[in-house]
């Protein structure tokens, strides 16, 4: 949990420094920060899983799915209006039957702006608000169920999308750096901050990813989420009880990412490492699938 401050401290230094002369090197065209272009995609995320078993019977199945439509709008000056759509699904299978359940999840309506500081390092920062729509479904209702599993399912990442009974003020910030030609490394850190609940979260991300001149690429994510108060207690979910409030995540990807305008693309394998979502790679814990397309311009 310690990269946050690391990163808000480097974040500062970039923004804060002075911005290229005439005397500094030719840019690098071919470096476009993410954060600075304007997109639409759509994200997916499955995550397919076995709960404990109750007496001798058989193990419950529950696989768990959501989707996010995520936009960022070019605006005058360098900024940019972010949209964020989410919706989960989920089932649950037995050798006595079967159950599903749906929800919409938060509308995320926010900005941003992008300052590039030089041939090679840019800058954003921002918020937004999360506007709740599970406000009237009852405490134990399937659809909480569902959105509980969806956050799970990314490692109580952009937990914002899928809050229960609250909505939330977010505050973002980070930085994109061009290392060498090929390689790239991203950061970035943020709070949300739960209203009215008041329930505090404080999250953080590093992606490091080499990236060939025709687009395809290859990289690793690590991200760190961290609940500073949590007043809600997820329904139906034994598995839960432990309070464990950190949560770390490491995530290998491919990625297509063309220097231009045009499709983009991006499929990981999410694995969870500390208790009690992981580690992902035993039986029940938190294993997500994630893949994204867009088109950027």
């Amino acid at each position: 949990m310690r990269a946050a401050p690391f990163a808000g401290a480097a974040l500062l230094f970039f923004l804060s420094s002075q911005p290229a002369r005439a005397t500094d090197p030719e840019p690098r065209h071919d470096f476009v920060p993410f954060a600075g272009k304007s997109r639409v995609a759509l994200e997916y995320d499955y995550w397919s899983h076995h709960l404990a078993a109750e007496d001798d019977r058989q193990e419950p199945r529950v696989a768990a799915m959501s989707w996010a439509l995520v936009g960022q709008i070019g605006l005058p000056r360098g900024a940019f209006l972010d949209i964020e759509l989410p919706f989960a699904y989920a089932s649950r299978r037995t050798d006595s039957g079967s159950g599903s359940g749906a929800t919409l999840g938060s509308v995320v309506l926010g900005a941003h702006r992008t300052v590039v500081r030089n041939a090679h390092i840019a800058g954003h920062f921002g918020g937004g608000i999360s506007i709740p729509t599970m406000l009237l479904d009852p405490p134990q209702g399937a659809a909480l169920q569902v959105a509980e599993l969806a956050k799970e399912a990314r490692g109580m990442f952009d937990s914002q999308r899928f809050l229960v009974r609250e909505g939330a003020w977010t505050f973002q910030g980070g930085f994109e750096w061009q290392i060498v030609s090929r390689l790239f490394l991203r950061m970035a850190f943020g709070h949300i901050f739960g209203i009215p609940r008041l329930s505090q979260t404080l999250w953080q991300s590093n992606e490091l990813e080499a990236r060939a001149r025709f687009g395809l690429g290859t990289g690793l994510r690590l991200q760190e989420v961290f609940t500073l108060l949590d007043f809600d207690t997820p329904p139906n979910r034994p598995r839960n009880s432990d309070p464990d409030l950190g949560h770390v995540s490491v995530e290998p990807y491919l990625t297509y990412l063309p220097r231009e305008a045009g499709l983009y693309a991006r499929a990981g394998m999410l694995v969870a490492i500390n208790p009690h979502l992981g580690p992902g790679v035993e039986r029940g814990k938190v294993l997500t699938m994630r893949l994204s397309l867009g088109t950027a311009w």
